[in-house]
């Protein structure tokens, strides 16, 4: 058995794994969740988080897609969990070590989420639930997107649960004092998200002030009207004389979406910091060249649709091909200045197109909540630091950034 763990686990890819699962020794496959449905996990485990920071418990939210191993017979898919926070290793040791796939081995888990599949129902709600409990979880969710159902299990003690709409309020029992209302994330009229409610629409018709006159396709939904590269380009070409159609639109996944206009917070940000770096390496005669929007990077690949992207910063070799403001390359480190408009594309899309070509060091600034995001490759949890922390990227040892410095500069 340990042989066939050891085996799943070497081949899961660094994305999250295929969807397969150990359980109780049975190998069972099924899609993972993705696309918008990755993305109400994501806005679940934001507004925890808030919950968790604002009453100072001792307890982490760790976005999915995860591989949790639970006993020598399991090996399970999650969505979203909570654990205790653990201490940072001086020097990590060979068990310690943070593999390149999604293998999470720091127990006990607290709070499991997952998207409830048909092929695996059975499984989903009566096989895991019992894994959970005996492995110490508190509480378990399990999202039925397409009834719009969900099963709120208790397993503290006897196991309990009760099902809820879409459109009730759900309580948490392992996390007293925290609710959430899943059609609330789903719309941005609902008010439950203050900072990230306007980042995302799951509308099927897109606001016309905001949306371009194509819609974006789906890049879970298999469906082939999707963009390539060279397309992307054309298609700009023809909508040159556009207004709204401004040097910002981006290929992401294969669908074109429109940036909306930096804020002048963070334009400002975006300034201090490039010339802050870009002092450093003028005077370290550094082999790097630094570059920022509109200036955009073309990553292209076999397994993963299309995207052009624009960085607020990015950093490639000084003797790097710039044609046309476009780097045809995996840029060394990418800095992106987080709205709450981009806020989901950052987060997610971003961070799985980027950790899959390979860039080295992946920075989100989260300007209002006063973090940044820092993702380095091999990781398979980002740090958090607070603009008062010193951070120093992998890739310019020697240059230290305190947010809290550069965002005052001028």
């Amino acid at each position: 058995m340990e042989d066939i763990l050891q085996k799943m686990e070497a081949e899961l890819p660094g994305a999250g794994g295929t969807g397969c699962e150990l359980i109780e020794g049975h190998m069972l496959s099924g899609a993972p969740a993705g696309g918008q449905w990755r993305k109400l996990c994501f806005m679940l485990g934001t507004l925890l988080g808030d919950h968790l920071a604002a009453n100072d418990l001792d307890d982490e939210v760790m976005p999915g897609p995860l591989m949790v191993r639970l006993g020598d017979c399991s090996l399970l898919r999650c969505e979203l969990v909570t654990a205790k926070k653990q201490p940072e290793p001086e020097q990590p040791g060979p068990e310690e070590e943070e593999s390149e796939h999604s293998a999470v081995r720091f127990l006990p888990l607290r709070f499991v989420a997952n998207i409830l599949t048909d092929k695996n129902a059975l499984y989903d709600c009566m096989d895991k639930t019992q894994i959970y409990s005996d492995a110490g979880v508190l509480e378990y969710w399990l999202i039925d997107v397409g009834r719009q159902f969900v099963y709120a299990f208790s397993l503290q003690g006897q196991t309990e649960f009760r099902r809820y709409s879409f459109e009730q309020t759900i309580r948490s029992s392992a996390y007293p004092g925290f609710s959430c209302c899943l059609s609330e994330m789903m719309w941005e009229e609902g008010g439950c998200l203050k900072e990230l409610a306007v980042f995302y629409r799951f509308r099927n018709e897109l606001d016309e002030r905001n949306a371009i006159a194509e819609e974006p396709a789906d890049y879970d939904s298999g469906e082939e009207d999707v963009y390539s590269a060279g397309t992307f380009y054309r298609w700009m070409d023809t909508r040159r004389c556009l207004p709204h159609m401004s040097s910002m639109t981006e290929l992401l996944l294969g669908g074109i979406r429109e940036n909306a206009k930096p804020s002048a917070r963070h334009s400002r940000i975006q300034g201090n910091l490039y010339f802050y770096i870009r002092g450093w390496l003028h005077e370290k005669k550094s082999g790097w060249q630094l570059c920022f929007s509109p200036m955009a990077v073309e990553l292209t690949g076999e397994g993963i649709l299309d995207c052009v992207l624009r960085p607020d910063i990015f950093l490639v070799p000084r003797d790097a091909d710039i044609v046309d403001n476009i780097y045809r390359g995996v840029p060394a480190w990418v800095i992106e200045i987080a709205d709450p408009a981009s806020a989901a594309a950052d987060y997610i899309d971003k961070e799985q197109v980027y950790t899959y070509h390979g860039v080295k060091e992946y920075w989100i600034i989260n300007d209002w909540k006063k973090q940044v995001m820092v993702l380095r490759a091999g990781q398979i949890r980002p740090r958090i630091f607070s603009y008062k922390e010193s951070i120093e990227p992998v890739c310019l040892p020697g240059l230290h950034i305190s947010m809290d410095e550069v965002s005052v500069l001028w």
